[in-house]
């Protein structure tokens, strides 16, 4: 118990100008969108992490709080972080509230292995999205609330989202993620 103690102590020092990221901040399907290509095909050749890697797009507000965490991990200040940089990251985003398991249920989702060594900015956003968007489902804040629906586009995009992918020869762990969103 101490140990998460002493983590919160740390997070607070290291962040304690900035009212903004003082504790975890609140889930929504709406600081990103999730789209699907013109030719469902290409998802053929994707994996899942290339897949929110390629068709996230993630609103400036939260592009900006993913940057800081990516800043705030990357220890050798290369532009790119690792596994257990990446682990840290997400556990630091939302101020230690989920836990080691729930990281690596996210990271399995998106099918990220041991060859994937190292994640840039870019990808490290599209994680932190993802996160963002599995940690709502699987908190089933999902209610019918007219305000937290997703955005037009996407609901475009994912309307019929079964119909589309037939004659699609999509991994499994694609389509799993696909369901999350």
């Amino acid at each position: 118990m101490g140990s998460l103690e002493e983590e919160e102590t740390k997070r607070v020092k290291s962040d304690s100008g900035k009212a903004w990221l003082q504790g975890p901040h609140s889930l929504s399907r709406r600081s990103c969108r999730f789209e699907l290509p013109m030719d469902m095909l290409d998802l053929e050749l994707l994996s899942p992490l290339q897949y929110v890697s390629q068709f996230c797009r993630v609103h400036g507000r939260r592009r900006t709080l993913f940057r800081h965490y990516f800043t705030k991990n990357d220890r050798d200040r290369d532009g790119s972080i690792n596994k257990r940089e990446l682990q840290n990251a997400l556990r630091d985003l939302y101020a230690q509230s989920i836990n080691t398991e729930q990281v690596n249920a996210i990271l399995d989702l998106l099918d990220v292995d041991k060859s994937v060594r190292t994640f840039d900015l870019d990808v490290f956003t599209a994680v932190a999205a993802f996160s963002e968007r599995y940690l709502y489902h699987y908190y089933s804040l999902a209610v019918q609330d007219q305000s937290e629906r997703r955005m037009v586009l996407e609901e475009t995009d994912f309307c019929a989202l079964r119909w589309k992918l037939e004659g699609c020869k999509i991994s499994e762990k694609l389509k799993n993620l696909l369901d999350v969103l």
